[in-house]
């Protein structure tokens, strides 16, 4: 299945004050996160090992760390696709520009 999150990535660093305390901003956009990934996934909660690629699509080139990206969104769309995000076996993730149209394309599968 593909889920595309529209907008600017953003990183772990935004969503959490120190290591443990969700800020309102990052409770705000993992709401956005959700809700999108919730709109475009109308199947039930996947269990069991999953598979996940994830397209980035920053404004610039100089844009955050890719890897801030990805636990921010995977922790976004825990209980929406999947149970935990314990469950992601297998992650690959792609740095790229879109001046235009940033945003986060996901391609999740299950895996045997």
């Amino acid at each position: 299945m593909k889920i595309t999150i529209l907008g600017q990535p953003i990183t772990v660093n935004k969503l959490y004050r120190g290591r443990r305390f969700l800020t309102h901003e990052g409770k705000r956009i993992k709401f956005y996160n959700a809700a999108q990934a919730k709109k475009q996934f109308k199947g039930k909660i996947l269990e069991g090992p999953i598979k996940v690629e994830l397209q980035v699509y920053f404004k610039t080139k100089a844009s955050s760390d890719i890897d801030n990206v990805c636990k921010a969104v995977l922790d976004s769309l825990t209980g929406v696709i999947w149970k935990d995000d314990r469950q992601i076996q297998e992650l690959h993730a792609y740095k790229k520009q879109d001046k235009e149209n940033p945003r986060i394309e996901l391609q999740v599968s299950t895996l045997k």
